[in-house]
């Protein structure tokens, strides 16, 4: 379990880093266009979210639960999270482009099919339909949304500051 401890501290250097890109930016953040608003809030969600599931099973076990529950309760809580996530992020990017607003980048819209398969992946996990749950199918998804969080952190500090879509 220590591995996915490990995560933790990873997932709150890049939520900091957020907020230093954020500060650091030289419009106020009332002024950000709403494509740069949505990647910072994505960005916050999701390493904010590893951070809290790398955390999670270490709570469990800490008040006794078996190994069979931590990784069940683990990986369906962290399945239900990301679902909604992508359901929530999924229905704001629409709405982005309904009005015209400039994609980070196009490739970018990978992110919400990995992070719906890496949910599905979760609650076969949950369930034991292939195997007893288990810890490396929860690490592997907790890296792989780090990974995203780390691809939207650029996607934010590579966005052009100040254009619409009405630029384009």
């Amino acid at each position: 379990m220590d591995f996915i401890l490990r995560l933790a501290p990873l997932a709150l250097s890049l939520a900091g880093f957020s907020g230093l890109v954020a500060a650091l930016r030289a419009r106020n953040f009332k002024s950000w266009l709403p494509r740069e608003r949505f990647l910072l809030w994505m960005l916050l969600i999701t390493s904010l979210g590893v951070m809290f599931f790398a955390l999670l099973p270490a709570a469990l076990d800490s008040v006794g639960a078996s190994s069979r529950i931590t990784w069940t309760v683990s990986s369906a809580s962290l399945g239900l999270y990301l679902l909604i996530a992508v359901i929530f992020a999924t229905r704001a990017e629409l709405k982005l482009v309904r009005r015209g607003e400039r994609r980070a980048r196009p490739q970018a819209w990978l992110l919400f099919p990995l992070t719906f398969l890496v949910s599905i992946g979760l609650f076969i996990n949950a369930s034991a339909i292939v195997s007893a749950p288990s810890s490396g199918i929860y690490f592997v998804a907790l890296l792989i949304i780090l990974m995203e969080a780390s691809a939207m952190f650029l996607l934010l500090l590579t966005f052009p500051a100040g254009e619409s879509a009405s630029d384009n």
